[in-house]
Order: structure tokens, then sequence, then C-alpha cells
């Protein structure tokens, strides 16, 4: 999992090994647990994320790519989220389980990521040109931030179930809040509105909801990203130009990297009404001219989640995949408490995020998303809330 912020390959070289590896353990060192783990694979939230990969292998075999990429599709996109079920499942009950395992690996990760994003920022590390982050794309970087800094979140709870002493999980929430903040340097030093907008509601809901600060405490809080970025407006070009933009609603409507966005969605929607049902094989690409200085930027899908699927695949996919997104929603506003708060405000960050950025479409950002929903979604963290 660790290796999903850094490379694609590498996650995809461990994926099936790995679910390979935990049906054998199931198999030979505790059977007795294969029933609830298939059990789990039956339940109506997998049975609806099945019924979204079904129909994608078969547009994506028949309609669009061909067999060999559908089942190269699966097995690096899609497959991951049995691997993890095994996992939550297999280890469910346990002192240290799996869930908190994962997430501690994330939270490590995540704090890897955020560091170097922050040296580029001041110079250090110069990687990837004029990109921050060291993945094909800010908004790559700052998806997979979004992700891990509500999962981070999410262990505040667990601190106090793992421990007794009230100072150790003191010193645990400040490790865990500390880290936190350098997630959110790092996705405001990307300088991506759409993740800032997600980041902000998140932050907002979550502060709200969780219970977990005094006044005081979010004062203090939100005092340090302001600060930090007051002084990244006054240091960085790029991050002046971002703000710039949200001075007033028309400049924000009339940036050029916002008109581009509106043009390939026009242009893509009137190649979609011609074919509403299976939608196009690939999104049509727009040329977008972002300064007289720079060569133009190619924008290669809809910059938009909802759009993306609706495009891309139709209303087939569309409707498959609306179904899994709002059954997502769904379970994460039924099962409200303290501990999930985390996992709902980064369904909505990234939610908003997406309106602007297809995040959907990267194998690293979505392979946290499932992360996080997984957690959420398992057994042993419905022990949790009964403990609450």
């Amino acid at each position: 999992m660790a290796a999903s912020f850094f490379s694609p390959t590498l996650r995809s070289i461990f994926l099936v090994p790995g679910l390979l590896f935990w049906i054998l353990a199931i198999i030979f060192f505790d059977w007795n647990k294969s029933k609830p783990v298939l059990e789990k694979f039956f339940s109506p939230l997998n049975l609806v994320f099945l019924f979204f990969v079904i129909v994608n292998f078969f547009l994506k075999a028949c309609y669009e790519e061909g067999l060999a990429l559908a089942l190269k599709s699966f097995f690096g996109s899609y497959l991951q989220w049995f691997w993890i079920v095994f996992i939550l499942d297999f280890y469910a009950n346990k002192k240290l389980s799996a869930d908190k395992v994962l997430s501690l690996t994330t939270l490590f990760s995540a704090s890897v990521l955020s560091l170097v994003i922050i040296f580029q920022f001041m110079g250090l590390v110069p990687l990837n040109g004029e990109y921050l982050g060291i993945l094909s794309q800010p908004f790559t970087s700052s998806g997979l931030l979004i992700c891990s800094l509500f999962l981070t979140l999410s262990l505040l709870p667990v601190s106090s179930e793992l421990f007794s002493s009230s100072v150790i999980v003191s010193r645990i929430r400040f490790g865990i809040l500390a880290l936190s903040a350098l997630q959110v340097i790092a996705i405001l030093f990307l300088g991506q509105l759409s993740a800032w907008f997600g980041l902000l509601l998140g932050l907002i809901i979550f502060i709200l909801t969780s219970k977990v600060f005094s006044k005081k405490q979010i004062l203090l809080i939100s005092l340090i990203p302001l600060c930090l970025l007051t002084f990244a407006y006054n240091s960085a070009p790029r991050i002046k130009t971002k703000i710039d933009r949200l001075k007033s609603f028309q400049n924000l409507i009339e940036n050029k990297s916002i008109k581009c966005r509106f043009e390939i969605w026009r242009i893509n929607y009137l190649l979609w009404l011609e074919k509403p049902i299976l939608g196009l094989k690939k999104i049509m690409p727009y040329d977008c001219v972002l300064s007289p200085l720079k060569p133009p930027t190619r924008m290669l899908h809809a910059h938009n989640i909802y759009l993306q699927n609706l495009f891309n695949g139709g209303i087939i996919r569309f409707t498959s995949w609306i179904i899994l997104y709002l059954t997502l929603l769904f379970s994460l506003l039924k099962n409200r408490s303290s501990f999930t708060t985390p996992f709902l405000c980064g369904f909505l960050a990234l939610s908003v995020e997406g309106f602007f950025e297809n995040w959907w479409g990267d194998s690293e950002v979505l392979t946290l998303f499932f992360l996080m929903m997984l957690i959420f979604n398992s057994k042993d963290k419905i022990s949790i809330q009964n403990l609450k």
C-alpha cells in the first residue's frame, strides 16, 4: 500500500501475490475465518461494487480497449478492493488489526510525500521541473494527501482504545495532529484550487462534528495554515496567482484554466449526445493555451469525475458508477459517529475536488480512496463504534 504513493507498477507487482498469500493463509492456517470472509464478499456494498466492476470490464473488453487491456485494468485497479477485504476480515478484532496497520503505513508514506513537497516548495528538492510532488501531476499528489489526511485523522479516536494512559494518548494525538498539519501544508503548497476547496469543506465539517477540539484549539489550528499561506503568497508566484483568482468570482470564471475545462466539457458533451448509451471510447483531447510563453497543455480527460464517467462510458457506465458512489455516501451518512466522521469528511473533500479534477482516473488516488472506504466498512470499526 505504501508503494501506491510512489509507483503504480510496484503496487500491481505486489497486488496479485498478496491476494494469493492471504487466500492460502486462510485456507491452511485459519480455515474458520473463511466463512465470514466469504460472507463479507457477498455484502450489499460488495455486490454493488461487483456490478460496477462487471459493467466496466465488459465495456472495456467489448467496446473500448479489448480483452487484454480490460483484464489489465481489472487486475490493476479493482482487484485491490477484494484483496484488502481479505486482510481486514482475516485480522478483525486483533489488538493491532490490519486496518490500523494500513492506516499507519499510509501515514508514514504521506508524511514522506508531504516532506518532499515542502522541500520542493523551498527549492531544496528540484524534482519534476515546475511541478510539485513526486508524481505525474500536482492534482495526483493532492488527491493522495486528501485521502491520507482523513485516514490520519481517523486514528485520533483509535488512540484512546489502544492505550489506557491518558498521557500516552495525549502525546499520540499531538503527533497525529502534527503529521496531519504537515499534510495540510503540503496540500496548500501544491496550489490546486480544487483541492483547497475540498480540503476546506472537509476540515470544517470534521472540526465542527468530531468534538475532538476545544474552541481555543480550533482557533490555533486555523491560524497555522493561514500564516503559512500568507508566507507562500508573498514568496511563491504560483501560489500568489492561485489566490488572486479567488479575489472575485469573475476572476475565477475568467481564468484560462477554468475556461479550458468548460471548453473540454462542451466539446465532449456534444460528442456524447451522438452516443449517449455507450458514450465515447476516449475523451476528445483539447489543447489548452494557459500562457503565450509556454506550449499548449493537452487535456486528455474531462477534469471532472462525474462527466468523465458519463462521457467515457455513456449512461451505462455512469449509472453503475453513480449507484456505487451514492451507496458509499449513504453508508457513511447512515453510520455517522465520532469515529466515522473523518471518512465522511474525506469522501466529501474528494467529491468537491472531483468537480475539476479526474482523480477517479488516477490509480494511486483510487487505491487510497478504496482503502479509506474499506477501513470504514470493516467489521473491526463496528466494534470500536460500540465501545464508544
